[in-house]
């Protein structure tokens, strides 16, 4: 056996521990059942989600200023 061919079964056993014994054909059957297409533009979606992500991150830190001002209060400084 040439090396390329020994090469090229230890990848495939690789794949196949990987992927678990799962065939290629059965890949097709694998649902996305979180995607949500409402139609909406992909740009569009991302500026939205966007803008609230960073919504998020504020609130978030304006959570941790307040969490370490009350814990500050009884004496515990992060």
């Amino acid at each position: 056996m040439s090396d390329n061919n020994k090469i090229e079964t230890t990848l495939w056993k690789t794949a196949d521990k990987l992927r678990n014994k799962m065939y290629a054909a059965e890949y097709k059957n694998i649902d996305f059942k979180d995607a949500v297409d409402n139609g909406e533009a992909f740009e569009e979606k991302m500026k939205k989600l966007t803008f609230e992500l960073n919504e998020q991150f504020e609130k978030s830190n304006e959570l941790q200023i307040k969490i370490k001002e009350n814990l500050s209060k009884i004496k515990i400084n992060i």
